[in-house]
């Protein structure tokens, strides 16, 4: 964003990184961990997962703002950011896939079960939009095709073949092959 290159770190929160400059924290109290970050189409807020919940960055005043999605008792934990040009969000969580509204508040949580058509897991490690605007989700039990204009999953778990298959990454080449 501007020039200026930020990451999340567990254990140690968000840094940026200019080219002009050195590597420096970014200050603030709220958490201590970054799972995932995500700029908005508008190129004023970054998007930060963290274990306390969803936090929007906004770099030009340095100020974190939380965006309470859910009640305490439930984990807070945002693990994977995916933002749409309508202005939502998908949210990786460890308690199902999450669809935002920031501008209305609306959310809409996505949860395994016994189903075909749900996700495969509740724990969430990636999401990734590919070149076709679909959204592919990666947890700790394989990878889903979430078809955000039905609110349903595809399940590739089965193909992998394996009983249980980690999804941590999720990329796509130039012939649209997706990867994990």
């Amino acid at each position: 964003l501007n020039n200026t290159l930020f990451f999340g770190t567990e254990w140690n929160g968000l840094f940026e990184y200019n080219i002009q400059s050195s590597v420096k924290p970014v200050v603030q109290n709220e958490f201590t961990s970054v799972y995932a970050l995500a700029e908005q189409f508008n190129g004023s807020t970054i998007w930060t997962g963290t274990e306390k919940g969803l936090y929007a960055y906004t770099p030009e005043n340095k100020k974190f703002t939380l965006h309470k999605l859910y009640t305490d008792t439930l984990d807070q934990s945002i693990t994977a950011i995916s933002t749409d040009k309508d202005g939502s969000i998908w949210l990786g969580s460890n308690i199902g896939l999450i669809h935002y509204f920031p501008a209305s508040k609306d959310v809409f949580i996505y949860t395994h079960d016994a189903k075909k058509n749900s996700i495969s897991s509740n724990k969430i490690k990636r999401l990734y939009k590919d070149a076709k605007n679909r959204l592919w989700v990666g947890t700790d039990e394989g990878l889903d095709l979430f078809h955000t204009a039905k609110n349903s999953a595809e399940r590739f778990g089965q193909a992998l073949n394996a009983a249980t298959v980690n999804v941590n990454c999720i990329s796509e080449d130039n012939k649209g092959n997706i990867w994990i």
